[in-house]
């Protein structure tokens, strides 16, 4: 018998960014730096192999959204410094 709210509701995109957040964090600027232009140039890499998957007929929601989850939260953490 289980209570409370269901782990896959709580894994939920919001939970994520946490988990980045406190990943990311403590990195000094120059790494974090690094880690950002990758992560931009992925969603770039990502939105072009989406773009053309979406003319072949397959298609890929998740992973964009992941990729550009983690661009905007290290972006925010540059930000910030």
């Amino acid at each position: 018998m289980e209570y409370g709210v269901p782990l896959l509701t709580l894994q939920s995109g919001a939970y994520k960014d946490l988990l980045l957040i406190g990943q990311y964090l403590d990195l000094p600027v120059p790494g974090l730096k690094e880690k950002c232009i990758a992560a931009i140039k992925g969603v770039g890499r990502q939105s072009s192999k989406s773009q053309s998957f979406a003319q072949s007929g397959f298609t890929a929601p998740g992973a964009l959204d992941d990729e550009e989850r983690t661009a905007e939260i290290l972006l925010r953490i540059l930000r910030m410094r």
